[in-house]
């Protein structure tokens, strides 16, 4: 499976720029995440690299956390693979799953713009003790998300950037 070509599938191309985005911005792309998180396959293959990273990135981890709605599957597909349990930030800050402080977690998110979801979500992992280094993204859109998660003190790893499309 050519996970480049199964991605450009789901794609939404508007020349006219009329996508809104939920930073706000304005653009010409879509990444229609649902269309990864709904697709079986397409979501192993995903996950599979994913999970790759981690093993390279991470040397204990005690869990996988995703962010409110899209990254939601994703986190717990991987952690059901890797066995390690997984929390969910909800958008309001709030943590869903079993808590425990000073535990360490990976964050997860589908296509990072800004980089303001994922920073609240760093936040409010930290708020609850919980220790977060690094951020795996499937989609950076190279609009300063990068930036702002290393001003959080942690590092983002993108399986792919809007370049690749």
């Amino acid at each position: 499976m050519d996970i480049i070509e199964c991605i450009k599938s789901i794609i939404l191309l508007d020349d006219a720029n009329n996508i809104t985005l939920s930073s706000g911005k304005k653009s010409n792309i879509y990444f229609n995440k649902y269309g990864i998180m709904t697709n079986p396959k397409l979501l192993d293959v995903i996950s599979n690299k994913i999970i790759d990273v981690i093993k390279k990135e991470e040397k204990e981890l005690d869990y996988i956390a995703g962010l409110e709605m899209g990254s939601v599957p994703l986190a717990t597909i991987i952690s059901h693979k890797l066995n390690i349990p997984s929390l969910f930030v909800r958008k309001n800050g709030e943590l869903e799953g079993f808590i425990e402080p000073f535990y360490k977690a990976v964050l997860l998110e589908d296509v990072i713009t800004t980089g303001a979801q994922v920073a609240k979500g760093i936040s409010a992992l930290r708020r609850n003790s919980i220790i977060v280094d690094n951020v795996i993204s499937i989609i950076d859109r190279l609009d300063g998300g990068k930036d702002l998660v290393s001003k959080k003190n942690c590092t983002l790893y993108s399986l792919f950037t809007i370049d690749d499309f």
